[in-house]
């Protein structure tokens, strides 16, 4: 059972981390969503237009920080009106320490 531990995500899974954005610091502590819980938000935000699908990936960060988020700079309840009224600098930073819905992991995958 102790080599599961290795491949499970748990409720004590929490990343901590600083926004540094015009000379302030913002601190944020969220918690590491398991897999099938990305997956599902990613679900979630595809739009579906004649041309094809694609995720909508403003939906996919506001839905994972709303899920992820346990301290922000803002009342926890108030993640999605904060999260849609954040400037392009401020998201940016943020988004940096959150993770790609479309991440390299396949890549390492496919070396292994």
């Amino acid at each position: 059972m102790d080599d599961l531990q290795d491949i499970l995500v748990g409720d004590d899974s929490v990343k901590e981390f600083i926004v540094e954005y015009k000379g302030k610091e913002y601190k944020f502590k969220i918690k590491e969503l398991p897999w099938i819980k990305i997956s599902s938000i990613l679900s979630k935000c595809i739009k579906y237009e004649k041309e094809g699908a694609s995720p909508d990936l403003g939906e996919f960060y506001l839905n994972y920080l709303d899920e992820a988020i346990i301290e922000a700079p803002w009342p926890k309840a108030q993640t999605k009106m904060f999260a849609r009224r954040l400037g392009k600098g401020f998201g940016k930073k943020l988004e940096s320490h959150l993770p790609s819905p479309f991440d390299d992991e396949d890549e390492e995958l496919k070396k292994e």
